[in-house]
């Protein structure tokens, strides 16, 4: 404080008053304001002014000042502020602090007891932002190849800063030194916040990169903050790693055996090193096993051809295993030699000659040659006979003036048992025949064997045997056909091939004789009329009638009579020229037919769900005698008795097995899966022989109409209405009686009932009562009566029955058929009523209890009642009469307290309602528990009422482990509860069994917070404790870790030597040490007075505490070099040793650190290059010393000089630069390396060389970086020394060593090695290698390519002026690398004017001599290039258009100076163009050239193009010889229905290709010679093997008969085509609106009829109707639509009964109406609710599209928000619109959406409104159906190259729908199982008249640039939402 000032007689108010109106700024300064500082810092500054002092002390009044802490924070400052008498405050501020430290200052005067506050001192540390910082390693190493690798913790120590900073993000900056290529990583390098380097080189790089690596924090640089740490350099080294070489190889290989020497090229290929950068790697190709056959030799050469010797004759496969090795260096886990690969060699021998040739003569002219093969038989085990073996016969036959051969080859495998046997026709027994036999494969042909013979055979024909026979009978002449299955004459089959005719004779028994009556087919010849089988003979018969047929024979007048059941037999013989073989014997068998009708159908209801049918067997049943067996009966079911196929429910041909049968009566019965509806069904039962139904079939019918709760197809059916009831439960007790009557009403019932029909029942489970039923009223089918329940309830019978409530159903059912019945639930109610649970509140709770719940109540007080009675009740219950139980796992626990209150007054029928409260009890466990109530020991509810009691649990302690240092007084934790709100006040914490204080207890929400002090507890007790919370219900566990202080340790980052950081001491001076021990402190368990240093001897020291630190120091002198040593620190208490703490032991992590004494200082080079030189010096040497700077700042000189052998010679020329300068490129670095002209001299050399250069200084750094760490004079010392080296005259490579010492008073000496390599002036120069980038060595006449070459047996050079380049004019080149081995160099060519060879030249400035000279090419690219032709083949007769498609068009031609050169192999001659087209934009197509074709000979034939004296390249087109033969149809298709438009399909083979319709020409009945481009919609696409044409045939215009076609050119072959066709006419129903209707009201109706124009003179249509149904206000027109004659007729219908009307529709003319039109059906209905009527369409294909429109009737007309229809998934619907008001009908349209596959679903239909939702289902299933299968009508062009990319059009049917060229994938797959995606171009949809999916047009480009492969490939075309499509 101030000093006491002097009294004086001022009066002491003056002076507080002035010490009043003191201000800041003028008598003191209010706010000291400073940076955050990096060191503890004691400060002092100005705070009361001197002026203010002195006033103060004029007034005399004794006085002094203080200052007390006001606020802010106190940690901020070392300890509180002091004043000086002058006014000034020091105080001292701590390092990494900041924030506010407010203090008073205050103004005191004892002697008037005055005291007050002058103003408040604020202390400001802005805070300023540290530098980050971490450590890391200088070098990381990965393999070659390696993927992605991730190196966790690379750097560590990673720190924002100070405590204070560590809010702060920090992230890593790796920055690439110049000379990285971001091409040697996949993925750059980078480390992440968290310390992982994520390294990923590229494959087949190894090499060296280095980064600058830095760490950057997000705290900015504001106020001098730093945010970037200090600079690391990090070298990546990707290890080289030897890549596996590989090969192709041809697998197999097939070796003819006939020599002893072959080669054979390019068995192995594709041969490699593994990488391109291993392509120096010398290969050598290992073959095994090692021990092949006697003799034989097999050498693999480098270029992978393969060497056989020795092995003539050789039978045999071998495999062999062939390896590729190379000579690369292994390193770990890479390989040197190749995955194996199988050769396998089949050596194939020549065939010995055949043996055992004979002969055998054979009658019918034949004979039979048979021998036999060492190959094929048992016991061979050689290979060569698998290789094309076969035998040759060779057969030549002499006459008496000459002879013929033919020749006869045969398969081994038509070999049997060894032996091989061929018949010889023999065709004169004149003749000689001289047979031979010769085996042969693929090595040759064996020496022949031979027979000879001479030709003396008898011909005979032997007996045929007929085997089978079928006899068809149709009614359709054409189709009675009767075949005869006939057995050649020889049994083996072999004379049958030369037998010239059969002759067959049919045969008929005669009635009442023995006679027949014969006809004969004659001339029949097996070639000629085999259809089935091999001599299946077909015979026509012709039919007269249906009992009768004329059977005509062929080449025969005679006819024949037949009936049915008539007895033939047939016989036949063989002929052979003019022989006559002798007849078989006769085959028996009758003349069939279809059978009758069936006879006496019938069909009864045999219940109801079941229907039989009955019939008897026809009169005849083929026959014409009942004798032929049926096959089966097929049955159809139809709704209309026509039975056309749209009403056919159900048809299926019944096999006589699953038909039960009794005296010829035969029964089948249906069910209601089938009969569904409940309509009129019409069965019709054909017997079916093997020739088919019968002709006429019976026809019955059976009316269904049952009730519909047995034919109801859902199972669903409402058949009562309730009209006067709500509720089906009836209270027989309750205070009023039911008087309310019951109106039933049912419907579906059979005709013509009565009341007395019905029987009316109640019942019960012990009781039915008969029930009578009044007001009866029976309209047709539908029936309504009233029950009387009062009378019924009321009975005395129902009274005694019923003890409690009941539950039972009322029925009404037919009595004629008791299963016709319909029934419904209803249920009785008696006895008392019950006390009813309404709910409880809560309804769960804690386990502890000690809350009230209440429960709701219901009671009821009426005449017949428990409270009547005087039984228990709430209205009379006391409290000591109810008992509460809450039962869990079957204990119970009563609550003790209970209170019950009444909330309404009871009535005498009416329920009230009580609440029931209750305490709940303690319960010990967690659960459901059941609440049961009694009352006076009665429990009044049979279902016990739940309760969840809720556990209480430990959710969380905080903190859940800690230190409990000695002498704390414990450590305070957090704990929360659930469970646990209600015995807050009851729960005891312990731990390990010692009680823990609670110093609060908090409700947060529904969970218990605890603060809790845990007490200090012993040492001894570390490790997991429990920590226990005791509650009334037992107790919760919790494991609490108390963990023990750690132990002290030595930290690695504090040591300091002499003051500087550095952990090494020099030896013979006395160093100042010290250092930190963390953790070594009373709080951490250690109590000590004195330390004393063990460093190879007993030290004292002395020590001071620091925070958290003990600061040890000391000094000490080391007398010897040691290696390095421990440091202890012994820690004494009293002079007694209770610890020590050494260097070794250090937290897990981190290294063993030791103190080492050194001794001296040795310069080392760190890194030189290069290591060798030109003898002609001149070679600059770059060299990284270290500690050499500590002499030449000494002023030691650096002497160098070069040693070779015993000489040295010093160099005079050697620059110095310290590595801090050349960092920095300060001015000593400009000094001695930018004016010196030495840095340019070192970048003017080769590439390589400057960028090894460039590594010294790397590594140089990386050596410093290293060495800082226990050397920080290690950058100072560190130099960089150039040296040029001197000219030494040697002719050999010659051995030196570079020294560099450091004068005469220093022993140190360094050395380096360095090699002088001669100019090998004398050695010619070898050009090893030299490309360009197109791997060819050739260019435009533009120049400008870039040629890479390496020459070998160069001198070494370091200025590109040493290398000279010449092609004809000298090129400058640039130098990449120049070394005893090599040099390689780089240039661009120059530009000329001309095509041709140009050689390039290269020598060195030192001699004249050169390499050999490489030829490069130049060519003219301005010239035309012909991609391809369409077509690429032509007709002869010329007159084709030709287009050449051009990838090239040289816009310096014009197009005047092109001409078509066509060359054939007999002439040539040029063609002018028609027309030239230039394309636009970037298409591979550059123009289109069309020409005429000319006339040219069948052949290959060259197109080429001459442009201003240029020949383009050269193009072969086909040249086709016209047709010569007429065309052939293939297939012929038409509709046949003789409509206006119908379609006719032709495919034909032969027919001369055309381009278009208008090259195809056609004739009809009325019309000749019609081009067929004058028809719409024709089509023809046509290639060499197949034109298919397409086209509409229209009847009006044209009539029936034959229709003709030819190609234009070729009018001499046309094709007729039969168009023939039969008119019909028949009366359709084209649409009837509404389908259905309502019942009793008139809706308007309109029915529309096809006519065919019948009915063109009626003058009025009637409409007629059925009962109970009326028809007016009926009007017509006629109309035309799409060509049809349509009647609509509008009437008025309405209808009395709901059921299907029919209607029938009579033409009237002049008031006579007698014309039936039309009959029709109309659905009238009941029904009132909403419903789906109809939808339409009711199937569609599978991928959707199409729209459908859907009827609804009943729609709601209001507060409707949405439609949506349920396909499996929601579609909202397109459009609403109301058809009819009055009947509320509605049309929907939605759009089908698609699905992946077939299949059928159910739909339904939603109607949304604000306030319910409609669901209304479909009447019927919806069908997905299958889609027609797509294909390709057309592919133009068929083929395309390899090297540029065709336009090709694809036309394909039946595609699905298309929206975008997306949704065509197109792939083409190549032989070799590539597949090729190629994109579309464009999409054109072309509709079609014979289907509703239009044709699509697809336009695409083939894969270009050498993606696809010569040969045959596959189009594949998908969509891409039906890959099965």
């Amino acid at each position: 404080s101030l000093p006491q000032s002097t009294p004086s007689d001022s009066s002491f108010s003056e002076w507080a008053l002035f010490l009043k109106n003191a201000r800041s700024g003028n008598d003191y300064n209010n706010s000291v304001v400073l940076f955050e500082l990096l060191e503890d810092r004691l400060l002092k500054e100005s705070v009361l002014n001197q002026s203010f002092i002195k006033g103060l002390e004029n007034f005399g009044v004794s006085w002094r000042s203080s200052l007390s802490f006001a606020g802010g924070s106190r940690g901020l400052l070392g300890d509180i502020p002091v004043f000086d008498s002058f006014g000034y405050v020091s105080f001292e501020v701590l390092a990494f602090q900041n924030g506010n430290s407010l203090w008073n200052v205050e103004i005191h005067s004892a002697s008037h007891n005055f005291s007050t506050i002058l103003f408040q001192l604020d202390i400001y540390v802005i805070p300023v932002n540290n530098a980050p910082s971490f450590d890391m390693p200088t070098s990381v190493s990965v393999l070659e190849d390696s993927d992605r690798t991730l190196i966790l913790a690379f750097a560590y120590n990673i720190s924002a800063g100070p405590l204070d900073e560590r809010w702060q993000q920090v992230h890593f900056l790796l920055i690439p030194w110049k000379q990285v290529s971001p091409s040697y990583f996949e993925l750059e390098p980078t480390l992440s916040a968290n310390g992982t380097l994520e390294l990923w080189p590229v494959n087949d790089y190894s090499g060296v990169t280095r980064w600058n690596v830095s760490l950057a924090d997000n705290g900015g640089t504001e106020n001098g903050g730093r945010n970037i740490s200090e600079m690391y350099t990090l070298t990546v080294i990707v290890l080289p790693v030897n890549d596996m070489p590989y090969f192709s190889l041809k697998p197999v290989l097939v070796v003819p055996s006939h020599t002893n020497y072959m080669t054979f090229p390019s068995v192995i290929f594709n041969i490699s090193t593994g990488a391109a950068n291993e392509a120096d790697q010398t290969l050598a190709f290992g073959v095994s096993p090692a021990t092949l056959p006697d003799h034989l030799s097999l050498t693999l050469t480098s270029n992978g051809t393969l060497v056989l010797k020795n092995f003539m004759g050789l039978d045999q496969k071998i495999v062999v295993t062939v390896t590729l090795a190379d000579d690369g260096t292994s390193a770990g886990n890479d390989s040197l030699m190749s995955a194996p690969q199988n050769l396998t060699i089949f050596f194939v021998a020549p065939p010995p000659q055949p043996f055992e040739l004979t002969f055998l003569k054979r009658d019918f002219g034949v004979v039979q040659i048979s021998w036999t093969h060492r190959w094929i038989q048992e016991g061979y085990g050689g290979i060569s006979n698998q290789f094309n073996f076969s035998f040759a016969m060779s057969i030549v036959e002499c006459k008496q003036d000459s002879c013929t051969s033919s020749y006869i080859a045969l398969r081994p495998q038509e070999c049997i048992g060894g032996s091989c046997v061929r018949d010889v026709r023999v065709t004169s027994w004149k003749n000689t025949y001289n047979v031979s036999v010769e085996a042969q494969n693929l090595a040759g042909i064996s020496a022949p064997q031979s027979v000879k013979f001479a030709g003396s055979f008898v011909v005979d024909v032997a007996l045929p045997l007929i085997s089978s026979r079928q006899f068809n009978y149709t009614s359709k002449p054409s189709e009675s056909l009767l075949l005869v299955h006939v057995l050649p004459p020889a049994s083996n089959g072999s004379g049958s091939t030369y037998i010239t005719a059969y002759e067959f004779e049919l045969c008929r028994l005669l009635a009442n004789s023995n006679v027949s009556d014969c006809i004969t087919f004659s001339g029949v010849n097996p070639s000629q009329h085999a259809q089935v089988a091999d001599y299946t003979v077909t015979l026509h018969l012709s039919w007269l009638t249906y009992e009768l047929c004329d059977l005509s024979a062929i080449n025969s007048s005679q006819t024949l009579l037949l009936v049915r059941g008539q007895s033939l037999s047939i016989r036949a013989r063989a002929l052979y020229s003019s022989i006559v073989g002798p007849w078989s014997f006769p085959y028996n068998f009758q003349v069939a037919g279809k059978p009758n009708s069936t006879v006496g159908l019938s069909s009864r209801e045999t219940d109801a769900r079941h229907v039989e049918l009955m019939w008897e067997l026809p009169s005849d049943t083929g026959y014409g005698d009942q004798s032929m067996v049926l096959t089966c009966f097929q049955i159809t079911v139809a709704t209309c008795i026509e039975m056309t196929e749209p009403c056919v429910v159900w048809r299926k041909c019944q096999d006589l097995s699953t038909i039960s049968s009794t005296d010829q009566h035969f029964h089948f019965t249906f069910n209601n899966s089938i009969l569904k509806n409940s309509i009129t069904y019409f069965f019709m039962v054909c017997p079916v022989n093997e020739l088919g139904p019968a002709i006429n079939c019976e026809i019955t019918q059976s009316d269904f109409n049952i009730l519909p709760v047995l034919f109801s197809p859902t199972s669903l059916p409402i058949y009562f209405i309730l009209k006067n009831a709500t509720t089906r439960i009836y209270d027989v007790w309750s205070g009023n009686q039911i008087t309310t009557d019951l109106s039933i009403q049912l419907s579906y019932l059979p005709l013509h009932l009565f009341p007395r029909d019905l029987v009316i029942s109640l019942s019960l489970s012990n009781l039915t009562i008969a029930v009578d039923a009044t007001n009866w009223v029976i309209d047709a089918r539908v029936a309504s009566f009233t029950i009387h329940v009062s009378n019924l309830l009321g009975s005395q019978a129902l009274h005694s029955a019923i003890q409690t409530s009941m539950a039972g159903s009322m029925s009404v059912t037919v009595k004629q058929n008791s299963w016709k019945q319909v029934t419904w639930p209803i249920e009785i109610i008696s006895g008392y009523r019950k006390i009813e649970f309404l709910s409880i509140s809560p309804s769960s709770g804690e386990m502890s209890g000690g809350y009230f719940v209440n429960i709701n109540l219901k009671d009821f007080l009426g005449p017949r009642t428990r409270y009547s009675a005087g039984l228990y009740n709430l209205y009379t219950a006391s409290i000591p009469s109810i008992q509460v139980f809450f039962v869990i796992d079957g204990t119970k626990h009563q609550s003790l307290y209970l209170s019950l209150a009444q909330q309404t007054t009871g009535s005498s029928n009416a329920y009230d309602s009580f609440v029931l409260s209750t305490y709940t009890p303690v319960v010990g466990k967690a659960g459901v528990a059941n609440v049961l109530i009694y009352i006076s020991g009665n429990l009044i509810f049979d279902t016990p009422i739940s309760f969840v009691l809720v556990g209480m649990n430990i959710v969380s302690v905080a903190p859940n482990s800690g230190r409990i240092n000695p002498g704390s007084g414990g450590l305070p934790i957090n704990m929360l509860l659930s469970g646990a709100t209600t015995s807050i006040s009851m729960l005891n914490v312990t731990i390990a069994g010692y009680h823990c204080k609670v110093n609060s207890r908090t409700i947060v929400g529904s969970k218990v917070s605890l603060d809790i002090l845990l007490p200090e507890l012993p040492t001894s007790r570390a490790g997991n404790l429990p920590l226990v919370v005791k509650h009334p219900g037992g107790q919760l566990n919790v494991s609490w870790n108390y963990v023990l202080p750690p132990s002290p340790y030595i930290l690695y980052s504090s040591f300091t030597i002499d003051g500087t950081s550095k952990l090494w001491l020099q030896t013979g001076e006395r160093h100042a040490v010290s250092f930190q021990v963390k953790d070594l402190l009373p709080s951490y368990g250690w109590f000590f007075d004195s330390l004393r240093v063990i460093l190879d001897q007993e030290i004292n020291c002395t020590f001071q505490n620091l925070g958290e630190l003990v600061v040890v120091s000391f000094d000490f002198e080391p007398l010897h070099a040691l290696e390095r040593v421990p440091l202890t620190v012994l820690v004494l208490d009293k002079s007694e040793k209770v610890g020590e703490v050494t260097t070794s032991d250090l937290p897990a992590g981190q290294g063993r650190l030791l103190l080492e004494f050194k001794q001296g200082i040795a310069p080392t080079i760190v890194s030189y290059v290069p290591s060798e030189g030109p003898a002609r010096g001149g070679t600059f040497v770059v060299m990284g010393v270290s500690k050499i700077g500590a002499f030449s700042s000494q002023g030691y000189p650096i002497l160098p000089e070069v040693r070779v052998g015993s000489e040295s010679m010093a160099i005079s020329d050697v620059w110095s630069v310290p590595l801090q300068s050349w960092i920095n490129q300060d001015s000593v670095y400009n000094l001695r390396m930018t004016a010196t002209n030495v840095w340019n001299n070192m970048t003017n050399t080769s590439r390589t060389l400057f960028s090894e250069y460039m590594n010294v200084i790397t590594t140089s750094q990386q050596y410093v970086q290293s060495a800082l760490v226990s050397d920080v004079s290690a950058m100072k010392d560190f130099m960089i020394l150039i040296i040029k080296m001197p000219q030494v005259n040697v002719t050999k490579l010659t051995k030196a060593a570079i020294t560099i010492s450091t004068g005469t008073n220093s022993s140190i000496n360094v050395v380096a090695n360095f090699s002088y390599i001669p100019d090998n002036l004398n050695e010619p120069i070898i050009i090893r290698s030299m490309s360009t980038d197109s791997n060819s060595l050739s260019c435009s006449l533009d120049g400008g390519c870039t040629v890479r070459a390496t020459v070998s047996n160069f001198p070494i050079i370091y200025k590109v002026t040493d290398l000279i380049v010449e092609m004809n004019i000298r090129i400058w080149p640039l130098l990449i690398l120049s070394d005893s081995t090599q040099t390689q160099f780089e240039f661009q060519v120059p530009q000329v004017n001309k095509e041709g060879p140009v050689p390039i030249i290269v020598r060195s400035s030192f001699s004249s001599k050169t390499a050999e000279p490489v030829s490069f090419n130049y060519i003219d690219t301005n010239k035309p290039v012909i991609s391809y032709t369409s077509p690429t083949w032509s007709y002869s007769d010329g007159g084709q258009t030709m287009t050449i498609f051009l990838s090239k068009v040289p816009s310096s031609i014009p197009q005047n100076q092109y001409s078509i050169n066509v060359q054939s192999q007999q002439s040539s001659f040029l063609v002018n163009y028609s027309s030239f087209t230039v394309s636009a934009g970037s298409s591979s197509i550059a123009g289109r050239i069309t020409f005429t074709w000319p006339a040219c000979q069948p052949g290959p034939v060259s197109i080429s193009l001459k442009a201003a004296q240029k020949m383009a390249n050269v193009q072969v087109v086909q040249c086709q010889g016209i047709p010569t033969t007429p065309p052939v149809i293939e297939s012929f298709k038409r509709d046949s229905q003789c409509t206006k438009q119908e379609l006719i399909q032709v495919r034909l083979k032969n027919f001369r290709v055309v381009s278009g319709p208008s090259e195809v020409a056609l004739s009809f009945t009325q019309a000749s010679n019609v081009s067929a481009s004058s028809i719409p919609n024709f089509m023809v696409m046509s290639d060499l093997s197949t034109t298919f044409i397409q086209f509409p045939y229209d009847a009006s215009l044209y009539s029936s008969g034959r229709v003709t076609l030819w190609a234009t050119r070729q009018p001499e072959f046309p094709v007729r085509l039969d168009t023939q066709c039969v008119q019909q006419q028949v009366v359709t129903l084209s649409y009837l609106i509404p389908t259905w209707v309502y019942s009793r009201r008139s809706t308007k109706m309109i029915v529309a009829i096809s006519d065919r124009g019948l009915y063109t003179n009626v003058t009025e249509i009637k409409v007629w109707a059925t009962l109970n149904a009326t028809v007016t206000s009926v009007s017509f027109n006629r109309q035309s639509s799409s060509g049809e004659s349509i009647i609509a007729v509008n009437f008025n219908f309405d209808a009395k009964l709901a059921q299907v009307h029919n209607l029938t529709i009579v033409a009237c003319y002049l008031e006579i109406c007698d014309k039936k039109v039309l009959e029709f059906q109309v659905s009238v209905r009941n029904d009132v609710n909403a419903l789906v009527s109809n939808f339409n369409p009711q199937s569609c294909r599978f991928y959707g599209g199409s729209e459908m429109a859907i009827e609804v009737d009943n729609y709601p007309d209001q507060d409707v928000t949405s439609v949506l229809i349920d396909f499996g998934v929601n579609v909202s619907a397109k459009s609403t619109t109301v058809l009819d008001k009055q009947l509320k009908k509605c049309l929907i349209k939605v759009d089908i959406p698609p699905t992946g596959f077939p299949k059928s679903i159910s739909p339904s239909l939603y109607i949304l409104s604000a306030n319910k939702q409609l669901k209304l289902p479909f009447p019927t299933q919806f069908e997905y159906t299958e889609a027609p299968l797509p294909g390709i009508l057309k592919l133009f062009p068929t083929q395309a190259y390899v090297e540029t990319s065709s336009n090709i059009r694809v036309l394909v049917q039946n595609f699905p729908p298309v929206s975008s060229s997306s949704d065509v994938v197109i792939q083409i797959i190549l032989n070799s199982g590539q597949v090729l995606i190629a994109a579309v171009s464009q999409l054109e949809q072309k509709t079609q008249s014979t289907s509703d999916l239009p044709n699509l047009q697809i336009d695409f480009a083939s894969p270009s640039q050498n993606q696809a492969e010569i040969g045959l490939a596959n189009l594949k075309l998908t969509h891409a939402a039906y890959s099965n499509m």
